[in-house]
């Protein structure tokens, strides 16, 4: 797989999943892992928590050398492959926050209830429409939660209203999450009047403690050491404990992620449109055109009489749209009459006679089509 990654992909980035590599753990590492604690906690902060290079190397090595493990096959596997499961190598590669495949396990298991695993292709089709059909639900349901409750400020800086303006439900809550723990840290130093280092505040009394900047030059210029933003698409806890220091009443606009707001469901419909054809397109664009009409209504805009009827002329008259249909229609009115007689793709209806459910699948039908043929030709012979 790697090297066909490499070679029809070239501008991607092959990772391993961190729970497949890490879940033998405790089996490789035998006694060390699973009877000494301490070496569970700084393994497991090295590997969840380390965001630089140097120091996720430099730590490793002295792990490793610590509870002596440098002849441990398991580790040496782990630390040649580092840069395809190790956090600090992705850090400035946009991967949604994801470090593992449970995006992907997530979407089995959102599937097992409408789609059973030995379906027929006719039967995954009509059960994948209704699978949609109800993702649209909940997604509908969501944003319906998103406008109507109202979200409490917990934290009462000004920027935690402006972000609970523009994120979604669930990006507020990993937003807050961010601000609370920006609160742990504290501002070491001021340097050129554009970096800010900072230190955590159970930290300052360490002789060595471990230090982050941040860069501000300006609102289109900031960036982290850790990488947080770049990784996935929403401001650390070090650029907001920079912000709140600089009393900032809104987030910078370069540095909010349009898929992470509100406004992101609007544009994947006008995506959509583009993408399918025929009367759900139709359907979609008249939504489109709903929608902008009522933020028309709704805003604070003023409307010319020049524009209406520019507007209105756009529009298609009723001859039109009948003409337009019926080109639309006609194609789907001819029939291939040329394939009567060849095994059908999908099963033939029929009516339930009470009792257990019969079989609806493809091969059970071809199976009782085969039975039917052996009995007349029985028939026959029975007959001659």
């Amino acid at each position: 797989m790697a090297k066909a990654i490499k070679k029809e992909l070239p501008n991607t980035r092959h990772r391993w999943c961190r729970w497949h590599v890490l879940k033998n753990a405790k089996d490789k590492l035998g006694a060390v892992y699973s009877k000494r604690k301490a070496f569970k906690c700084e393994f497991n902060d090295l590997i969840t928590d380390e965001i630089c290079i140097e120091r996720f190397e430099a730590q490793w090595v002295k792990v490793v050398g610590k509870y002596r493990l440098k002849k441990n096959k398991f580790l040496k596997r782990l630390y040649k492959h580092r840069q395809k499961w190790a956090k600090p190598y992705f850090m400035t590669t946009f991967c949604a926050g994801m470090t593992s495949t449970q995006h992907s396990e997530s979407a089995n298991h959102m599937l097992k209830p409408f789609i059973q695993r030995a379906a027929p292709m006719h039967r995954f089709v009509s059960k994948f429409n209704e699978f949609q059909s109800d993702r649209r639900d909940e997604e509908g349901r969501e944003k319906h939660v998103t406008k109507m409750v109202r979200r409490q400020l917990r934290v009462g800086v000004p920027i935690e209203e402006h972000a609970k303006e523009v994120y979604t439900r669930g990006m507020y809550e990993n937003f807050y999450d961010e601000l609370f723990e920006s609160g742990k840290y504290a501002i070491h130093a001021i340097e050129d009047g554009w970096k800010y280092v900072l230190v955590k505040n159970k930290d300052k009394s360490l002789i060595d403690p471990k230090m982050v900047t941040v860069a501000y030059k300006s609102d289109d210029d900031i960036s982290c050491e850790c990488g947080l933003f770049e990784h996935m698409g929403m401001l650390c806890r070090h650029i907001i404990k920079v912000l709140v220091l600089l009393d900032k009443s809104e987030l910078p606009p370069k540095y909010v992620k349009k898929r992470w707001t509100k406004q992101a469901a609007q544009c994947h419909v006008e995506n959509e449109v583009t993408c399918i054809g025929g009367e759900h397109a139709e359907s979609l664009l008249k939504k489109v055109l709903l929608t902008k009409t009522i933020e028309v209504i709704s805003g604070k805009a003023s409307v010319t009489e020049s524009g209406i009827l520019h507007a209105i002329q756009a529009l298609p008259t009723s001859a039109e749209t009948s003409q337009a249909a019926s080109e639309i229609q006609a194609p789907q009115q001819i029939e291939d009459v040329s394939n009567i007689g060849v095994m059908p793709i999908a099963c033939p209806p029929r009516t339930v006679k009470g009792g257990r459910p019969p079989n609806t699948g493809l091969k059970s039908w071809l199976s009782g089509q085969k039975k039917k043929k052996k009995k007349q030709d029985l028939i026959e012979r029975k007959s001659v």
